[in-house]
């Protein structure tokens, strides 16, 4: 349905297009009008659209994180979808248009003529049940989630830093233990083989011995794969400031942090939240659709020819929806369903960190204990090795008990370190769960700091 005014002017465009001037600036002055309060839409921002090698903090390992290819991928996508919330925001604005044809036109038996005509048009949203202001909204949140998504990935990519980092110092320290101790080992091969030849040591005895040699010298071998591996995905993940990077983290990582002050900052809660908000704006842009749709509206189009007259429109522009088939109600129930279901991911995410939380305690308690259990195994075999060096000397032992001993410190010392790596993956894994890596090593401060400069 138009509400119209409609004048023409025969012969008399230059004043008829003055009168479109006039009603175009009344029409470019008008705001959106709702009966609905407007929701809430942040204005726009010009973003900082430098690069993102030229974020910086005080910590060299943020900026190794910042600057990964992972890490720099999710900004530059929460930058698009922040500035796809301008993209909303010209949906208020008005909107001028012009169309033009050309061409040739004839009646039966007559000759062609050319003919022209333009028309220039301008248009604004007058009322629209308040679904705009929603849509800015909604595209909001989409740019806080990206945001947010970010950060999550920046959070994945620094638990790979981290367990790549602990797994190539683990093996390289394993590597370092079994080379001195089989060092030790072989320095007494000679012997054994004379202890074996008089009878002193059994056959199966040596049989014995060998094969747990082969055992640490197995563990060796399975140290050089995963440190060749750990190398190249800190390299791939790092490829600028390795060294530093990898120095944070040796330094920090191993000390003592507190998950339970950080759950409530999880991202992935807030993730949660968005799009609850989301769902309940789409729903209500659904709802919206079933109310009138005004735009104010002026148009001006020239004459086809010198015998026509000009057109100028101003008027108000009204849409009145009566049926879609029930699309509209499918869709706002798809969309109720859907709510439910993010309602259940905030009980499943709460359940996680939560199991996680209680198994980093109990882990750590494990930990605790191991390690005294691991430090008195490794001191216990290195005071018997000490013994039974004193007593071989003095022609009380056998060069077998002493062989399996420094077999056995090996094993043991290699387990310590093993424990510590293990440390490492439960500290990310309880940390990963409510996106709080970064307090296993100390940077949540300075990725923070840095990301909020991706993003000025």
């Amino acid at each position: 349905m138009d509400f119209l005014c409609v004048n023409k002017y025969q012969n008399k465009f230059p004043k008829a297009l003055g009168l479109m001037c006039i009603a175009f600036f009344w029409l470019a002055g008008c705001q959106l009008s709702n009966n609905e309060p407007a929701a809430k839409a942040p204005s726009p921002v010009k973003m900082n659209v430098s690069a993102v090698e030229n974020i910086k903090t005080k910590s060299p390992l943020a900026n190794a994180l910042l600057t990964s290819p992972e890490v720099s991928s999710a900004v530059i996508r929460a930058r698009v979808a922040r500035s796809n919330v301008a993209v909303a925001y010209t949906a208020k604005a008005t909107k001028v248009d012009l169309t033009g044809s050309s061409g040739l036109a004839a009646e039966k038996y007559t000759k062609p003529t050319g003919l022209s005509q333009g028309t220039l048009s301008a248009y604004r949203l007058l009322f629209d049940g308040n679904q705009t202001n929603r849509t800015i909204a909604i595209a909001a949140l989409a740019a806080d989630t990206a945001a947010l998504q970010a950060e999550l990935t920046s959070d994945q990519t620094l638990g790979a830093m981290i367990l790549a980092f602990s797994a190539e110092r683990a093996a390289q320290e394993s590597i370092q233990i079994i080379d001195k101790y089989l060092v030790q080992y072989d320095q007494r091969e000679a012997l054994i083989q004379s202890a074996v030849s008089s009878g002193v040591i059994s056959n199966s005895d040596y049989l014995e011995l060998r094969a747990l040699r082969n055992d640490v010298a197995s563990q060796r071998a399975r140290a050089e794969l995963t440190e060749r591996s750990a190398t190249a995905t800190l390299e791939l993940l790092m490829p600028d400031n390795l060294e530093a990077s990898t120095e944070v983290i040796r330094a920090t990582l191993g000390e003592r942090f507190n998950l339970d002050q950080l759950v409530a900052d999880s991202p992935q809660s807030k993730i949660i939240d968005a799009q609850e908000k989301t769902l309940e704006l789409n729903i209500e842009n659904l709802k919206s659709k079933k109310k009138p749709l005004a735009k104010l509206q002026t148009a001006i189009t020239s004459p086809k020819d010198t015998a026509s007259e000009a057109t100028l429109f101003a008027g108000v522009n009204v849409t009145f929806p009566i049926r879609d088939g029930g699309e509209t109600d499918a869709r706002i129930t798809s969309l109720e369903i859907e709510a439910q279901s993010v309602a259940f991911d905030r009980k499943a995410l709460k359940n996680r960190i939560d199991n996680a939380l209680s198994s980093w305690k109990e882990f750590s308690r494990y930990y605790d204990t191991q390690v005294e259990i691991l430090d008195e195994r490794l001191d216990i075999a290195l005071e018997r090795i000490s013994d039974l060096e004193l007593r071989l000397s003095a022609g009380k032992a056998d060069i077998g008990s002493l062989a399996k001993e420094i077999l056995s410190a090996a094993q043991a010392e290699v387990s310590l370190v093993q424990l510590e790596d293990e440390w490492a993956k439960e500290a990310v894994n309880a940390a990963a769960t409510s996106t709080q890596t970064c307090a296993v090593v100390f940077i949540c401060e300075d990725l923070s700091k840095g990301l909020g400069q991706a993003f000025q």
